[in-house]
C-alpha cells in the first residue's frame, strides 16, 4: 500500500473506530511515516546526548535491498510479516523459507496487534499503534511475498483485468519488486505468475476493503482494551464511501491519489465531518522538525543540494565523497544522508524527550524486539 491508504484512509478509520483527531492523527502519521523513516544512526546533542534511530524501510533503490541480513530487520517487521504460512504456533511446516511469506490476516498479525493492545500505557503507545497498522494492512496487500531476496518472489506474466500486459521494471526478486507497484493500487484487477508457474489473480479493491474492516475492528479492541471483544466492522454509509474513493481515485501514483484523500476528509466526506490533515514526512512541519528546530532545516537543505549535484554527475559514490568533502563541515554534513550518518550537534531541549519523532523511533525499536523476540519465535521463525 501507499501513502494514500497509509496516512489518509487509516485516518479515516481511525476515526470511524472512535479515535478523536488529535490521536487519530499520530497513528495515521506514525503509519506512514514506517514507509519515511529510512535513516538509522546517532543523533548527536551539543550537551553530549546521543539518540539512535531506527529505519523501518530502505530506499528502493538502496544497495541494502541486496543484503538479507538489512532485510530482515527493515522489510521482516514493517513490510513484509512472515505469515507462517497461516497456521497457529506450534504447527509443522517444512519448509521454513516458506513460513516467511506474508499472508493476509495471520495468526503473527494477531498476535502483533494483541502486543500493541498489551503495551497501550506505554508514552509511545499510540505510535506503536500506528507503526502496526501499517504492517497489519501490508499483510493484506502484500501477500505471497517475502521480505527478502528470495526466489520465491519471482514473478512474471503481470497482467491486467482484461489481460494486457502491465510493464514492470526487470529488477531482483526483493518482495513485491517484480510485479512493480501492482499490489499497492487500490483499484487494480490483475493477475501474474509466481515462482511456481501458477497464475494468481488479484482484486486489490477487495483485499483493500478486507483490510479497511478489520484495522477497523483492531482499533475499536484497542479503544476497549480488549484482545477479543466481539467489535462491529465499520458503518455502512462510511465503508461505501471509503470503497467508493478507493475504487473512482484511477491513478497510479500514490501522492496524487492522498490529495484525493486529503481533500475529500477537509471537504467533510465522512461522517466525523470537515476535518484538515496534512502529511510532511521530512522538512518543514515534519515529526523530525518539530523534534530538532531549525538547524535540521539548514542540514537538509544543504544536504540536498549536494545529494543533487551528486546526481548530476554519475560517478562512484566514494569517488563523489572525496570530491565535495573540503574543510567546510556543512559539505560533510550534507553527504551524510548518502552513508546514513548525521554527524549534526542539535541544541538540546528536554522538548526531545516528548517529540513525536523520539517517540516514532522508540516505538518502531519495540515492534522490531516484539517481532523477532517472542512473537515469530513462537511461530518456530527466527529472522534476526
Amino acid at each position: 500500500m501507499q501513502i494514500d491508504f497509509h496516512h489518509a484512509v487509516t485516518y479515516a478509520i481511525a476515526r470511524l473506530s472512535g479515535f478523536d483527531h488529535p490521536d487519530a492523527d499520530v497513528v495515521a502519521y506514525a503509519s506512514q511515516y514506517v514507509d519515511d523513516s529510512t535513516t538509522s544512526g546517532f543523533l548527536r546533542f551539543n550537551n553530549g546526548m546521543r539518540f539512535s534511530r531506527q529505519a523501518t524501510a530502505h530506499p528502493m533503490l538502496n544497495a541494502k535491498n541486496l543484503d538479507n541480513d538489512e532485510n530482515s530487520l527493515s522489510w521482516l517487521p514493517f513490510h513484509f510479516l512472515p505469515g507462517n504460512e497461516g497456521a497457529v504456533a506450534g504447527t509443522v511446516i517444512e519448509d521454513y523459507s516458506r513460513k516467511l511469506i506474508c499472508r493476509p490476516d495471520s495468526p503473527i498479525a494477531r498476535a502483533m496487534m494483541a502486543d500493541v493492545i498489551n503495551v497501550k500505557d506505554r508514552p509511545h503507545a499510540l505510535h506503536r499503534l500506528g507503526i502496526a497498522s501499517h504492517v497489519f494492512v501490508d499483510t493484506f496487500a502484500h501477500q505471497g511475498f517475502v521480505g527478502q531476496l528470495h526466489e520465491l518472489n519471482n514473478a512474471t506474466d503481470v497482467k491486467d483485468s482484461n489481460g494486457d500486459a502491465i510493464p514492470v521494471i526487470k529488477v531482483p526478486p526483493i518482495g513485491h519488486g517484480q510485479v512493480g507497484t501492482c499490489p499497492d493500487q487500490p483499484y487494480l484487477s490483475w493477475s501474474y505468475k509466481d515462482s511456481n508457474d501458477k497464475e494468481m489473480s488479484r482484486d486489490n479493491l477487495g483485499i483493500f476493503m478486507q483490510a479497511a474492516d478489520r484495522l477497523c475492528q483492531e482499533f475499536r479492541r484497542y479503544l476497549l482494551g480488549s484482545l477479543e471483544a466481539d467489535v462491529p466492522n465499520l458503518p455502512d454509509e462510511d465503508r461505501g464511501r471509503i470503497h467508493d474513493l478507493l475504487f473512482c481515485t484511477r491513478n497510479d501514483n500514490g501522492e496524487e491519489r492522498h490529495q484525493v484523500w486529503i481533500q475529500a476528509i477537509d471537504d467533510g466526506y465522512f461522517s466525523f465531518g470537515p476535518t484538515h490533515l496534512h502529511y510532511a514526512g521530512k522538512g518543514t512541519g515534519s515529526w523530525k522538525h518539530q523534534a530538532l528546530g531549525d538547524d535540521y532545516l539548514k542540514w537538509l537543505e544543504v544536504a540536498e543540494n549536494i545529494a543533487a549535484d551528486t546526481t548530476k554527475h554519475p560517478k562512484n559514490l566514494i569517488g563523489r565523497v572525496g570530491a565535495v568533502i573540503h574543510s567546510v563541515a556543512s559539505h560533510a554534513e550534507a553527504m551524510a544522508e548518502h552513508i546514513g550518518v548525521e554527524p549534526v550537534y542539535y541544541p538540546y531541549s528536554q522538548e526531545f524527550h516528548n517529540s513525536n519523532y523520539k517517540l516514532f523511533h522508540d516505538a518502531a525499536r519495540d515492534q522490531r524486539q516484539a517481532i523477532f523476540g517472542s512473537i515469530l519465535p513462537a511461530h518456530g521463525i527466527y529472522a534476526a
